[in-house]
């Protein structure tokens, strides 16, 4: 009984934010769930897009300059927040609908130094944004855009410097059931990946120059799921 009235008090209160918020910013938009009867499309669904909830652009990759050896990672994400809230009452919109968190690392393995930096962007605290009609995103002064055939990455935190043009070598793979990859009974996202790509480029360290070459690994996920405790089709290794 207790629990009940506590559901019910909750629901009351969740309805009365809803429409004070509603009331002032809008109501939340409609987001998409990725089902077998959106197929995916390329090269458009490498792109942003406007009605998912969650979105990533994720990049890892083994570089070398000589015998010197390094590892990458640099990764977008792009969140709508308009089904989050704070706690289990204050709707997440109040802050933005949509944000931006970006991570940054390099792996020196010769010097044996881990160096990593992250960034967000909550309701536009920092120039970000993700467009629609061609493959750019970008936080800040971190970006990736795919130019002529070339994905071009550029990073940088305090002095590390990455600047990488990355070719897929291999046709883009297509997870799951052609692109829908199921994560529960009636949860999916959209999954691409390029799993070669020669890269070639710079790195600087500490004022130091690297021209560095190596491969890398480029994965795009996105849609609108529920994490549930029987989640699955998240089991690999980079």
């Amino acid at each position: 009984m207790k629990i009940e009235i506590v559901d019910i008090l909750e629901q009351f209160a969740v309805d009365v934010v809803d429409n004070l918020v509603s009331s002032f910013i809008g109501s939340p938009q409609p987001l998409i769930r990725a089902t077998h009867e959106r197929a995916v499309e390329l090269p458009r669904d490498t792109y942003a897009h406007e009605d998912v909830q969650t979105e990533w652009w994720y990049y890892t990759g083994h570089l070398h300059s000589g015998d010197r050896p390094f590892g990458f990672e640099l990764v977008f994400f792009k969140r709508r927040t308009d089904l989050d809230r704070f706690g289990k009452i204050i709707p997440m919109r109040i802050l933005g609908s949509v944000n931006y968190y970006a991570h940054f690392a390099v792996t020196d393995i010769s010097d044996k130094k881990f160096r990593y930096f992250h960034k967000r962007s909550i309701n536009g605290s920092s120039p970000a944004g993700a467009t629609t009609d061609r493959y750019k995103v970008w936080l800040d002064n971190w970006s990736a855009k795919e130019i002529n055939g070339l994905h071009m990455l550029s990073a940088q935190m305090n002095q590390t410097k990455l600047e990488l043009a990355l070719k897929p070598i291999k046709p883009v793979v297509k997870h799951g059931i052609n692109g829908l990859s199921f994560k529960d009974e009636g949860e999916a996202s959209y999954y691409l990946a390029y799993t070669r790509m020669e890269a070639e480029g710079e790195l600087t360290i500490g004022g130091k120059e690297f021209p560095v070459k190596g491969s890398a690994w480029m994965d795009h996920e996105f849609g609108s799921w529920t994490m549930k405790q029987k989640i699955q089709g998240w089991d690999w290794f980079a």
